[in-house]
């Protein structure tokens, strides 16, 4: 019989068409996803690169103009549908990286010192983009503005370069973030009454086919409200901290949810429909008041970064590090070698949008990259064709870059489609280049099969999960939340602490093995076995919780030996990358039924 963790695994492998093969992997990666389209955002940034262009152009200078362009297109990209304080943040952040990048690609140090200054920035780049998102803009970006100081063959110094680059960011800027001074919690409470809105889900769900697709939506949504609420700050919010109390009741909620799910029994009637009523008055910014007094449990993001870092590890970081700079050294070297110094910045580039570990598959990040950079190019030389080059290229390069930004939820090639044209086009505002598409092309060719050449198939850690899929620390995490229910001397603010670095473990270590196994079978070696584990070790998580909310309501305590059999399960699965028979899902259930 098949357990449940292998059923649950099943069915995210049977959403990947086709099974393994290269062919159906590469039409997965190029399935939009069921998005709404980010028609604001593209509005917004129609508008700010159109206002680029009027004000480069009444200053006469295509050079500056091209710049402040390519700041503006690139501070689109980063302008994230989260809440306002990520926007802003990531923003900064870019713009930061950007110029630092710029300044060090300007550095006279020939062919050899150019490959070296990019591998050292990679490398920086790579480890701190491990970390977690916060790091991941300035360091993408510090990355891409060493390769264009090194080649976009500019005559400006890298410091007006760097100026009119920042002061295309802040024309994106300023409509982007306008609207955080009027509505600061909007987005927020969203994120907080999703969680009421999951958790409801998951308990008409339980005992039925659905429940563990709802219980992955649950995971998701509870982590998007931590982020929302929490997510880059380093102390709890002090202006209007109520949403705290919000926060804690959803995830108390959550919690709640999963704990009906792991052990089966069916909630009492009434309580999911409360808890989408509970929901709909966060989301108007009306809460029933019902949870005043409650204690917010949830810790901010510093301290939840520190434990990432902890749980990553210095190696882990390390070969991130070292992967990224491997790649963009050897795209610089092919960049200086088999290019003039005009428009070549286009192949590190490549290299260091797709090699990006953040963003995911490497496989899946090639096909998109391709596939959307080949639209983008014919798109760009049919412009060229009928329009020529100057005033005329600016609204459809605008169109271009707003395309890009709306369908960016929906595929990432299609977003490259119209980053790549708009780009294409935005380097012709001074005059023609008619072979530029077709550079442009070729170096999107030649950096996509280094990223996947080098940056993975001959990667040695490529037969490995990719870095947040830590097995033996969510095992160990999990081990601390079951010993943590069951002490008897714990301190009242252990348990959350505990918990939440359980739940947080193990929903990214199943994230990162069904992102594995979506690849196609040469490039994904241990992910279909890997896959299961991650499905195992939370439905584990879940387990310990439903034995604690037992131990609440009265259970006798857990002995030693029962302890020691669960604790062995867990660890087990971390230890030999399979589920044990029996699971831990199962003996916690088993737990559950022994009575007092």
């Amino acid at each position: 019989m098949r357990t449940a963790q292998a059923a649950h695994a099943r069915r995210d492998r049977d959403r990947m068409p086709g099974g393994c093969a290269l062919g159906p992997a590469a039409r997965r990666a190029l399935t939009p996803a069921a998005r709404p389209l980010a028609v604001l955002p593209a509005a917004r940034t129609v508008a700010a690169v159109l206002a680029c262009a009027v004000l480069g152009f009444s200053l006469g200078d295509p050079a500056a103009l091209g710049v402040m362009y390519f700041g503006a297109a690139c501070a689109a990209v980063f302008v994230t549908p989260g809440v306002y304080r990520a926007r802003a943040l990531a923003l900064a952040a870019q713009a930061l990286g950007a110029a630092a990048g710029l300044g060090l690609g300007a550095l006279p140090v020939g062919l050899t010192g150019t490959v070296v200054v990019a591998a050292a920035v990679a490398f920086v780049s790579g480890a701190a983009g491990a970390i977690g998102p916060l790091f991941t803009a300035g360091a993408l970006m510090a990355v891409i503005g060493v390769a264009f100081g090194q080649f976009s063959g500019l005559a400006m110094p890298w410091w007006q370069q760097a100026l009119w680059y920042l002061l295309g960011t802040a024309v994106v800027a300023v409509p982007a973030l306008l609207p955080w001074a009027v509505r600061a919690r909007t987005l927020e409470r969203r994120a907080v009454a999703e969680v009421f809105r999951a958790s409801a889900d998951l308990l008409d769900a339980v005992g039925t086919a659905d429940a563990p697709e709802r219980r992955a939506d649950l995971a998701s949504r509870s982590a998007a409200a931590q982020a929302s609420v929490l997510g880059y700050r380093l102390t709890p919010p002090r202006r209007r901290p109520e949403i705290l109390v919000e926060l804690a009741a959803a995830q108390r909620a959550a919690l709640d949810a999963a704990t009906h799910y792991a052990s089966g029994a069916v909630a009492e009637p009434g309580t999911a429909n409360g808890f989408r009523a509970e929901g709909r008055l966060v989301r108007a910014g009306r809460p029933s008041g019902a949870h005043e007094g409650a204690p917010p449990v949830m810790a901010p993001w510093g301290r939840s970064a520190l434990a990432n870092l902890r749980r990553v590890g210095p190696r882990a970081l390390l070969l991130a590090g070292a992967r990224l700079a491997w790649c963009m050294a050897l795209a610089t070297a092919a960049a200086g070698l088999l290019h003039h110094a005009g428009h070549s910045y286009w192949l590190p580039l490549t290299v260091a949008v797709v090699v990006r570990t953040e963003y995911g598959s490497v496989f899946a990040r090639t096909v998109n990259r391709i596939g959307g950079t080949v639209g983008g190019a014919f798109v760009a030389a049919v412009a060229l064709s009928f329009l020529g080059s100057g005033w005329p290229l600016v609204p459809v390069a605008a169109c271009a870059i707003g395309f890009a930004v709306l369908v960016a939820p929906r595929l990432y090639a299609l977003s490259v489609v119209g980053i790549t044209a708009s780009a294409l086009l935005s380097a012709c505002f001074a005059g023609p280049d008619a072979v530029l598409p077709a550079l442009r092309l070729g170096d999107t060719a030649i950096g996509c099969a280094i990223a996947l050449v080098f940056g993975y198939l001959l990667w040695p850690g490529r037969r490995s999960l990719p870095g947040e899929a830590h097995f033996a620390a969510t095992a160990h995490a999990a081990v601390d939340y079951l010993r943590e229910i069951a002490a008897t001397g714990r301190k009242p603010d252990d348990l959350p602490r505990v918990r939440e670095d359980a739940y947080r473990a193990a929903h990214e270590s199943r994230a990162a093995a069904a992102a594995v196994a979506a690849d196609p079978t040469p490039s994904r070696t241990g992910g279909d076995a890997a896959l299961p584990v991650a499905v195992a070790l939370e439905d584990a998580v879940d387990g310990v919780s439903a034995l604690d909310a037992a131990l609440r309501a009265g259970r006798r305590p857990l002995g030693e030996h029962e302890l020691d059999e669960l604790e062995h399960a867990i660890l087990a699965c971390a230890a030999d990358g399979a589920v044990p028979a029996p699971s831990p899902a199962q003996i916690a259930r088993r737990l559950l039924g022994a009575r007092r």
